[in-house]
């Protein structure tokens, strides 16, 4: 005797009953082969099927046109379904109850989550009510997702077109970045089943960086590994769908996968114009076949949206940055211009004392007089800067050899590094051919650098390093000026190349860094660096290794 039944409770087979039983699966569906068809028109031909066996029941979801919906939510795959839920297949609904009784039966492995809807566990159906019939899909059980009260009534594709619509609206509205990847990151959990999410970024190194990262109290885990392999397949234009991440070939060697239980995964690039800037990862555990075609193409979507907004936000930061520079930079040539010619009239009077001290024989007036010498060069180099940063300029084009400009950088640099007692190391690229560039403007550039570090580091225990070397496939030369002093912290990061920002208080001018990144983008070159507060800063500097002089530029 069977120990369930099937009872058809609206629709046009209202009040037929199927018995339900571990012998035989239970298919629903219009077509009479069905062992419960239901001559409804919104039914599918094969909709459903209904399974039983010691630990449960579960149905799934045979691919119907129109859905099937279980206390109100839409199936996707299978699930494990609780005695008098009721289901509901286009306008016919049953419920499934012990056979020969009304009441409820409480099932053991199925319980209620904190927000109503059913969570089932891993132990909570039997392998033997898992059976599948021959060319289906292997699938597992599927929780649906936590969706917004706005779009519980709306179908798949307008839960996406009202997704898209709301990142438009991000778009539009958001300027800042860290806060734009927020509100997606929410908008993404609000409408997708994920239990782990990651949003992450290339920094100007190409070195992918999380930036906002979401984990549902589900996961069980405070860490998201991401997959390599997926990840460089990802960043190279690809959108990635796994539905089974326990036997994707693309993920077999990766430990961290079954450690925390990861079970469908979608990955798309993040797109800006030229190459891909980021990445959306998003997966779910101890559940397969969650995510499907439509939902990576709306992440997909996204991924191009993310991009264009994220460059749109930072050519808004450059423009009020440009505009702002622009305003600085016509109170600073004309201070520039005024001091100058002080300074002139005040290097004539130094040589002639420079003349009279030939002659003396006072330690305390030769010490003091130097001071005065070296406060001199400083604002003859900070009025430099000034002037250097106020108008834009064509470089000074010549065949130079850029370890000989390095070294001359380091030379200058090391009288400094004596006062701390730090230690500078120099290696450079022997195999690096002339090219053409600036050598006074990039000797600047690296001796900024330099003069940075230097003051970065320890008295004593300080170590800075310069080296050279050439990157033949990108046609470059990158310059490494490394330091083991204090880092940057986390929040100054974004601002260490604006104009007169400066951790070093009353030091600092908030000149060098700007300079310096100027100086490098006039040679269409590059400049950044990573840091670790507490271990130390590495700057990179890269140069265009050019064989022949550039077209001059009017200004």
């Amino acid at each position: 005797m069977a120990q369930f039944e099937i009872l058809v409770t609206r629709g046009p087979a209202e009040g037929q009953i199927v018995p339900l039983d571990a012998s035989v699966a239970v298919t629903i569906g219009r077509s009479g082969g069905n062992l419960l068809p239901l001559r409804d028109e919104k039914v599918s031909s094969h909709h459903a099927r209904v399974e039983a066996s010691h630990g449960g029941i579960v149905i799934t979801d045979l691919g119907s046109k129109n859905g099937t919906f279980v206390g109100g939510q839409a199936l996707a795959g299978s699930l494990a379904l609780p005695l008098n839920a009721e289901v509901v297949l286009g306008g016919s609904a049953f419920i499934v109850r012990p056979a020969g009784a009304t009441g409820d039966v409480k099932l053991p492995s199925v319980g209620k989550s904190d927000d109503g809807g059913l969570r089932v566990t891993a132990q909570s159906i039997s392998p033997s009510s898992l059976r599948r019939s021959a060319g289906e899909p292997a699938r597992d059980l599927v929780l649906q997702p936590a969706m917004h009260p706005s779009q519980r009534n709306l179908t798949k594709a307008q839960r996406n077109l009202a997704v898209l619509a709301e990142v438009g609206d991000l778009l539009a509205s958001e300027r800042d970045a860290d806060r734009f990847l927020t509100r997606l990151m929410d908008l993404i959990f609000e409408v997708l089943p994920a239990d782990r999410g990651c949003l992450i970024m290339l920094e100007d190194d190409d070195r992918p960086v999380p930036r906002v990262t979401r984990i549902s109290e589900r996961a069980g885990s405070e860490e998201i590994h991401v997959s390599r392999t997926i990840l460089s397949k990802v960043l190279g234009g690809a959108s990635i769908l796994t539905a089974d991440a326990g036997s994707d070939s693309r993920l077999s060697q990766g430990a961290s996968i079954i450690a925390q239980n990861v079970r469908s995964a979608m990955c798309v690039p993040i797109r800006g114009r030229r190459k891909s800037i980021g990445t959306i990862y998003v997966d779910t555990v101890l559940t397969i076949g969650v995510f499907g075609k439509d939902d990576l193409e709306m992440l997909s979507t996204v991924g191009v949206l993310t991009g264009t907004a994220l460059e749109n936000i930072q050519l808004f930061r450059e423009n009020l940055q440009h505009e702002r520079m622009a305003a600085i930079g016509n109170v600073v040539a004309g201070l520039g211009h005024d001091i100058r010619n002080m300074l002139t009239a005040l290097r004539g009077g130094m040589y002639l004392i420079d003349e009279f001290l030939k002659d003396s024989n006072d330690e305390n007036l030769g010490t003091a007089w130097g001071v005065v010498r070296h406060g001199h060069e400083s604002i003859v180099n900070l009025v430099q800067d000034m002037v250097s940063y106020s108008k834009p300029r064509d470089p000074d084009w010549r065949m130079s050899d850029i370890n000989q400009c390095v070294s001359n950088a380091v030379a200058f640099a090391r009288e400094r590094a004596t006062q701390k007692n730090a230690h500078v190391t120099e290696l450079t690229d022997p195999t690096i051919p002339p090219f053409w560039f600036d050598g006074a403007a990039i000797e600047r550039a690296v001796l900024n650098l330099m003069t940075n570090a230097i003051d970065a580091v320890a008295a004593d225990t300080g170590q800075v390093s310069v080296l050279t070397r050439p990157d033949d496939e990108k046609g470059t030369v990158l310059i490494t000026v490394q330091d083991n002093g204090e880092g940057i912290a986390p929040d100054h990061r974004e601002k260490v190349f604006d104009l007169l920002f400066s951790t070093k208080g009353s030091r600092g001018t908030g000149f060098g860094l700007a300079i310096t990144k100027k100086l490098v983008q006039e040679h269409s070159g590059r400049v950044w660096f990573h840091s670790e507060v507490g271990k130390g800063t590495t700057f990179f500097l890269e140069l265009p290794l050019r064989v022949q002089r550039p077209a001059a530029v009017l200004v």
